[in-house]
C-alpha cells in the first residue's frame, strides 16, 4: 500500500515538469507557406523573371469575317472562334517561353486555373488608349501608305517640322508605319481588383504578366485587291497590355497584319499571321538580360537621340 501511494506522488510531481519541458524543448515551426505574402523574385539584377500568360476572354473575339470563314470551314461559329484563340495561345507559349520561364493559363494543369481566369476577367476594364500600332508584314505596311496622304506630305514637308513617330521601348521600330488617325489607338486593360495580381504572383510565382486583351479581324473594304472578284483586305489587330506584378503597364501596343479576304482557311490564316504577331510580341516584352540600370541608360540615349534631332530641325528654320 505504502508502496502504491509512493509511486502516485511521484507521477503527479513529475509529470507535469516533463510537460513543461517537452513544451519548451519543441522546435519552432515555420510559418505555413500560404501564410507568406507576395513573391519574392531572386535578387539579381533582372527586372523579370517569369511570366503568366494570360488568353483572352472569349467574348472579346470581334470579327467582321465570321460569315466567310464559318462558311469556308464548315465548322461552327463557336469552333472557329475557339481555334483562332487556342492556336493564338500556342504560338505565344513557344514564341515566350524561349524568353521566360512561362505558366500558361490556357495548357497547364493547376488547381483551379478555370476560375482564377474569370476572377481575371472579371477584373479587367478596357479602354482604347493612343500608340503607334504595328504592322508587320510587307501588305500591312503598304495598305497604311495612303497615296494621297503620301504626296500631300512631300508637298508640305510636314515631316520636316514635326519629330518622326517614335517606338518609346526602341523595339522593332521597323514595323511602325503611318495609319489614318483612327486606327492610332490600342485597346488597353487595367485591373480593378489591386489584390488579383499579388494573388496570381503568388500561386503561380511569376512576375510578369502578358495580358492578351482582344483579337480583331476586320475587312478594309475602301481597299480592294481584285475589284472584279470582289477581294479585299483583311486585318488581324491583337491588343495586348503587359503587367508587372504591382499591376504596373510595362508594355501595350496592338500588332497587325493583312491578309486577303479570299483567304477563309482557318489553318492557314492562323500559321501565316500568328507567327509574325508572337514575334512582335517576344520583342516587345521587357528581356531578362534587361537590368533597371540598362533600362535607365536605353531611355536616358534614346533622349538624348530625339533632342539632338529637334536642334537640327530648329536650326533649319533660323
Amino acid at each position: 500500500m505504502q508502496r502504491i501511494l509512493n509511486m502516485g506522488l511521484f507521477l503527479l510531481f513529475t509529470v507535469p515538469v516533463l510537460a513543461q519541458d517537452e513544451s519548451v524543448l519543441e522546435p519552432t515551426q515555420a510559418p505555413p507557406k500560404d501564410e507568406v505574402k507576395g513573391y519574392i523574385p531572386p535578387n539579381d539584377g533582372q527586372r523579370f523573371h517569369k511570366v503568366l500568360l494570360i488568353p483572352y476572354n472569349p467574348i472579346m473575339h470581334l470579327s467582321d469575317a465570321d460569315v466567310d470563314i464559318v462558311e469556308y470551314s464548315g465548322l461552327p461559329l463557336k469552333k472557329v472562334h475557339a481555334i483562332f484563340r487556342t492556336e493564338l495561345n500556342a504560338s505565344l507559349n513557344q514564341g515566350l517561353k524561349k524568353i521566360y520561364p512561362l505558366k500558361d493559363l490556357m495548357f497547364e494543369d493547376f488547381e483551379d486555373e478555370e476560375e482564377d481566369l474569370q476572377k481575371i476577367y472579371a477584373s479587367l476594364d478596357y479602354k482604347m488608349e493612343k500608340t503607334n500600332p504595328s504592322y508587320l508584314n510587307e501588305e500591312a505596311r503598304e495598305a497604311h501608305q495612303h497615296p494621297l496622304l503620301a504626296k500631300l506630305t512631300s508637298i508640305t514637308k510636314k515631316e520636316e517640322t514635326q519629330p518622326d513617330v517614335v517606338n518609346t521601348d526602341g523595339i522593332a521600330s521597323d514595323a511602325y508605319a503611318k495609319y489614318p488617325e483612327k486606327d492610332q489607338e490600342y485597346l488597353a486593360s487595367h485591373f480593378n481588383n489591386d489584390e488579383i495580381l499579388p494573388y496570381l504572383a503568388q500561386k503561380y510565382q511569376t512576375d510578369l504578366f502578358v495580358v492578351i486583351n482582344e483579337i480583331e479581324i476586320k475587312t478594309n473594304y475602301v481597299s480592294c485587291l481584285d475589284l472584279a472578284r470582289k477581294q479585299y483586305e483583311r486585318e488581324i489587330r491583337v491588343h495586348f497590355t503587359i503587367f508587372d506584378k504591382e499591376g504596373k503597364p510595362v508594355r501595350g501596343d496592338v500588332a497587325v497584319t493583312v491578309f486577303p479576304s479570299n483567304s477563309n482557311d482557318v489553318g492557314e490564316i492562323t500559321s501565316n499571321n500568328y507567327p509574325l504577331i508572337t514575334d512582335y510580341i517576344a520583342k516587345t516584352i521587357p528581356q531578362p538580360h534587361e537590368t533597371v540600370e540598362e533600362k535607365k541608360e536605353a531611355h536616358n540615349k534614346m533622349i538624348m537621340k530625339f533632342q539632338k534631332k529637334q536642334e537640327r530641325q530648329q536650326s533649319r528654320l533660323y
